[in-house]
């Protein structure tokens, strides 16, 4: 659904999901990025976090750690945003995204 630029019907299926499975870290992250898109940045960051806490690869984490820096970024917390991204180069220490963000 996020592919097709349907954010909100998206969001419906994610929060399905979670209604299912809550500890899969993609949904929380996809959720979180069509929070994101419709301009819900608590919405969002709440997402990410959650996507952090139950993520089970590095892939997972680099992602919920990366997207957490970039909306903090946006919302001009720069500070926290480095943080966010320093935690992502944790996982993935040569990904060029989070160094140049």
């Amino acid at each position: 659904h996020l592919e097709a630029g349907d954010s909100s019907e998206a969001q419906r299926s994610y929060l399905e999901a979670l209604g299912l499975d809550p500890f899969i870290s993609e949904v929380h992250t996809n959720l979180g990025l069509t929070y994101h898109t419709l301009k819900q940045g608590d919405q969002a960051l709440q997402s990410y976090e959650s996507a952090e806490k139950w993520a089970q690869n590095d892939k997972a984490l680099f992602a919920a750690r990366f997207n957490q820096g970039v909306l903090r970024g946006e919302n001009k917390k720069v500070e926290e945003a480095l943080m966010a991204y320093q935690r992502s180069l944790q996982v993935r220490p040569d990904s060029i995204e989070a160094k140049t963000n």
